[in-house]
């Protein structure tokens, strides 16, 4: 149902929603930056990481001298992809409820274009015209989890050989 000059107090009415919607949209475009940004931080955060296991274990040299360093970095690593993890998910539920919002103010309006947008895109049901951003972005997270729990079984399996 669009709103016409005669429905809920005209063309007042309209030029209001018309600014809410405007800023609600900014609104859900910067939750976008701001999970941009985040994601920028953790592979910043977690390379940096990475760096300093290089470091301290070198690189090539096939056994560690310090495994209790490694499995304290692996469950820091842990610590951190699984923060990220969480702050990806709860970004992809709140621009999602945000987009719902959009879609329900585009109802009042003459043309909704997230929703024809959507359309195009097959509302997210044929991965061949839309693979979800947060399921791509997640691989990231995910491939730190492996690299820290091989990490974490390679240290274990070092301090218990020199406990033996």
């Amino acid at each position: 149902m669009n709103l016409s000059d005669s429905e809920d107090g005209g063309p007042q009415v309209i030029a209001i929603l018309i600014q809410q919607y405007v800023s609600y949209v900014e609104m859900a475009d910067r939750i976008s930056q701001r999970r941009g940004t985040a994601n920028a931080f953790f592979l910043s955060l977690h390379s940096g990481l990475v760096g300093l296991i290089i470091g301290i274990f070198g690189f090539g040299k096939g056994n560690a001298e310090y495994p209790i360093v490694g499995v304290t970095a692996a469950i820091i690593g842990l610590t951190l992809a699984k923060a990220w993890i969480d702050l990806l998910k709860a970004y992809r539920q709140l621009n999602g409820a945000k987009y719902k919002v959009v879609h329900d103010m585009e109802k009042k309006l003459s043309y909704s274009p997230y929703d024809v947008e959507w359309d195009y895109l097959g509302r997210g049901e044929d991965k061949d015209k839309y693979l979800k951003l947060t399921v791509a972005e997640s691989r990231v997270p995910w491939t730190f989890v492996a690299g820290y729990l091989t990490l974490a079984v390679l240290g274990i399996v070092l301090v218990i050989r020199e406990l033996a």
